[in-house]
């Protein structure tokens, strides 16, 4: 039995699944009159091929790649589809309702390091044999991950919703690849709910080149808002706790880079801080959107069709 068989499915199935690797989804073949899926064309070794469906045609390409591949059937915003000369199947939102969680860093630097997280210290045999067989030491933590807090924004407690979380900010005793400097641990705060919304859409230069991906983060207030908060709640856990006051946490007093015209600290100084430093969570979704047929925005239903 092949190994990729072997790994995928128990060996009573293997006889019906046939994994192509080095392959590449093009096209779903659509039936004109019908309007029913009845295969799929796609690049192997880069050579066109053809596979039939017997029953059905399950799509899971991600984010990114389910949107671009059903636009590339026909199936997407008209108008869109037009432009580029492509035989509209089905007019549906593809790709219209893009999401992502907006991250930032937030650095504190400490006097007392003796409890950062550091793999050139602690990953040790020693350590190794606590955690295999007491389920302690510093090897408890990924990376020197050490805490999560889900918060309610304001503008959430107002709008009736004080349980339903919309900012994370997820707490790190070290990571190299962030800050080399072991005097400083970070965090990251999340906004967990945004209000922006992005699209994917094909690239008319090039429809089978990658997807043209417009994220436009934070394009709405009350995203930055939310942030703001999310910072400020991050803030007091490094400055007002107990046991950061003893590890002797301090926020750097150098302002960053680009945002020296605003005074530090100050709300437009967080602004520009945000602008600057926000990134994608690598959480996209939403651009085949799961909805009733009364949802002008949804692109399937809920049994995924």
């Amino acid at each position: 039995m092949p190994v990729s068989t072997s790994v995928y499915a128990p060996e009573e199935l293997s006889e019906y699944l046939d994994i192509r690797r080095y392959a590449t989804a093009e096209k779903i073949l659509i039936d004109s009159d019908t309007r029913e899926a009845y295969g799929v064309q796609y690049l192997r070794h880069g050579f066109p091929q053809l596979a039939y469906a017997r029953k059905e045609i399950i799509i899971s390409a991600g984010s990114f790649g389910s949107p671009t591949l059903l636009m590339k059937s026909g199936i997407g915003p008209q108008a869109d589809l037009e432009a580029i000369n492509i035989r509209v199947v089905a007019n549906l939102p593809v790709g219209r309702n893009y999401r992502d969680h907006p991250i930032l860093p937030l650095g504190v630097e400490l006097l007392d390091t003796s409890q950062v997280y550091d793999y050139r210290l602690n990953l040790t045999a020693s350590s190794m044999k606590e955690f295999l067989e007491q389920g302690i030491g510093p090897l408890t933590t990924v990376r020197g991950l050490s805490a999560q807090a889900f918060l309610a924004s304001s503008k959430t407690v107002v709008a009736g919703f004080p349980d339903w979380s919309d900012i994370q900010i997820v707490f790190y005793f070290h990571d190299e690849k962030i800050f080399p400097d072991t005097r400083k641990i970070y965090c990251w705060v999340h906004l967990g709910r945004p209000t922006s919304i992005g699209s994917v859409k094909l690239d008319p230069n090039n429809i089978n080149g990658p997807p043209l991906i417009d994220w436009n983060m934070l394009s709405h207030e009350r995203d930055v808002d939310i942030l703001l908060e999310g910072i400020e709640k991050a803030l007091q856990v490094y400055e007002n706790t107990t046991s950061f006051k003893l590890l002797g946490a301090s926020y750097p007093d150098t302002p960053m880079y680009g945002c020296t015209e605003h005074q530090f600290r100050s709300k437009e100084y967080w602004k520009c801080y945000i602008s600057n430093s926000v990134v994608s969570a690598g959480h996209s979704s939403g651009t085949c959107r799961m909805g009733n047929e009364n949802d002008s925005n949804s692109v399937v239903n809920s049994k995924l069709k």
